[in-house]
């Protein structure tokens, strides 16, 4: 499992009309995982790394060392970004005037 080998930040995306979680790390800023789950993110984002270090490794690329070796999995809860948006325009807004 490469997902032992870097720290993962996995977060819950929710809106009207779904709900689903997504695992990233930052040495694959590409690369993500997502499911129904947080498992699922997790098996998925594992899956999609060890095919980029793969075709990676094929291609003669280096491959990121981690930054910090994860214990432990990071939770992390967002909102969806339309809404983490607004309140920033309008703060950046504000300042201008």
């Amino acid at each position: 499992m490469f997902i032992n080998e870097y720290k993962v930040t996995v977060y819950r995306y929710q809106d009207d009309t779904e709900c689903y979680w997504v695992a990233k790390t930052a040495e694959f800023p590409a690369v993500s995982g997502v499911g129904d789950t947080r498992q699922e993110a997790l098996d998925d984002l594992d899956d999609a790394l060890e095919a980029t270090i793969a075709f990676s490794l094929e291609l003669g690329m280096d491959i990121p060392a981690p930054t910090v070796h994860a214990s432990a999995i990071q939770p992390r809860r967002t909102q969806p970004y339309r809404f983490a948006i607004k309140p920033l325009a309008a703060r950046s807004l504000r300042h201008r005037v």
